[in-house]
């Protein structure tokens, strides 16, 4: 994928600034492959690592951050109220709301989704930023 839209940007180069050629028109061509990635493997961390590494390389390519401000809004959007209508009345991915909801709340469910984000909180709440080295 990297490499697809690295030689997409560097022939389209001057399209960059063009809110269709150079910014809708890329991604366009890039969510079939991220919705296949999630409708077969559920990888969403997969999925949103990609869109994240082509938005950098559209934005050093010469992109305007003003379309990744304005559209990333609301693919952010969209895509979150996606997710929690199909896990809360399809019943699919409920998984990923749960690690979700145990991320934002881990206290809620102490002894199963959250803890380990709970035993992370301790071990720097007692080691600090770089730990305490080994102790006998």
């Amino acid at each position: 994928m990297i490499v697809f839209f690295a030689t997409y940007l560097t022939k389209h180069k001057d399209e960059l600034r063009n809110i269709w050629k150079g910014f809708l028109k890329p991604f366009l061509i890039l969510s079939p492959t991220i919705l296949v990635l999630l409708g077969v493997q559920s990888h969403l961390s997969a999925s949103v690592i990609i869109i994240l590494v082509v938005s950098v390389m559209m934005i050093v390519a010469g992109s305007r951050v003003a379309h990744f401000a304005t559209f990333g809004g609301i693919g952010a959007s969209l895509g979150i109220s996606a997710m929690y209508i199909l896990a809360k009345f399809f019943n699919i991915g409920t998984y990923r709301l749960t690690r979700i909801t145990s991320f934002l709340n881990p206290w809620a469910d102490a002894q199963d989704s959250g803890w380990q984000i709970i035993q992370s909180l301790y071990a720097i709440g007692s080691g600090g930023l770089f730990g305490v080295g080994l102790r006998r």
